[in-house]
């Protein structure tokens, strides 16, 4: 799993990422204000790449505009944090 923060306008390139992770499937990310978010992430997880502080012209609005991102572990079932199904519900006719 790759997180990249970007402006909407902005192209996605896979080489650049401000965080990622292997062993876990879902990621939440939260915006606590316009310069500050969490990203949580499954517990077991191994943390690959970590930014605390995403910054200049590739990842936001201008080159001094700085979000600062706070990490946290939250339990999960496998990796996920709602229940496999959650794409999957039949329904009867």
């Amino acid at each position: 799993m790759k997180i990249n923060v970007r402006p909407a306008s902005s192209g996605f390139d896979d080489s650049m990422h401000s965080f990622s992770f292997r062993h876990g499937y879902d990621a939440i990310v939260q915006w606590k204000s316009d310069d500050d978010m969490r990203i949580e992430y499954p517990m077991d997880s191994e943390i690959t790449h970590q930014e605390m502080v995403i910054f200049g012209t590739s990842q936001t609005f201008s080159s001094t505009d700085q979000i600062r991102v706070d990490y946290q572990e939250r339990s999960s079932t496998h990796g996920y944090f709602v229940v496999e199904k959650r794409c999957f519900t039949r329904h009867s006719l």
